[in-house]
């Protein structure tokens, strides 16, 4: 349902602007009783915090983090591929890594992850929680732009997760630990 806005959540476009200062469109009076951005308190205060499906999807940017765990980040321009910009740690150091809070479902994700890997490069670690989930080696003796695919079962019950991107080592033959991460998504797949 295209409305013109510029923000993304469950298949509907609004800015927390447009929803007090005009009028709805596009239906949205029609789906106002059964959205969770504008249910109503009066009738029943706490039935929408009921734990309910409804899990992460979509694509993520890098600069849509919740924290940054270590180090200081900055768009830098790359040499590679259709992406102008990356989200790069400067100085990179080990351990610089950058954190998503997210509801996950029971059942079986696939994730992609957009990087630029070049000659100073560390190994990326995505982590749920404490568990290692996946790495990826981003070392590559010529600056390219690799996005890699990879599906996990998380093992966990309905609820908020905490998501990290870590840079966690480097190849040896790699000049140092930097991360130019471009973007993230992840839908479920059974």
């Amino acid at each position: 349902m295209p409305t013109g806005y510029t923000d993304f959540y469950r298949g509907l476009f609004i800015t927390v602007e447009a929803l007090l200062t005009s009028s709805p469109v596009d239906g949205q009076v029609d789906k106002a009783p059964t959205s969770d951005w504008a249910f109503d308190h009066t009738a029943d205060a706490t039935a929408h915090h009921a734990a309910i499906g409804g899990a992460i999807s979509g694509g993520f940017p890098a600069d849509s983090y919740c924290a940054i765990l270590q180090g200081s980040w900055t768009y830098t321009a790359m040499a590679c591929g259709v992406f102008a910009n990356a989200f790069r740690n400067v100085p990179a150091n080990n351990g610089d890594g950058l954190h998503w809070h997210a509801r996950l479902d029971p059942g079986v994700y696939e994730m992609s992850v957009g990087l630029s890997h070049w000659n100073d490069c560390g190994i990326v670690e995505f982590k749920i929680g404490a568990w290692s989930v996946y790495t990826i080696d981003t070392y590559s003796a010529g600056n390219q732009f690799i996005t890699t695919n990879f599906w996990f079962e998380p093992g966990v019950g309905i609820g908020p997760v905490d998501f990290y991107f870590v840079i966690n080592g480097k190849n040896a033959s790699s000049a140092g630990y930097r991360m130019n991460f471009v973007y993230w998504t992840i839908r479920k797949t059974a």
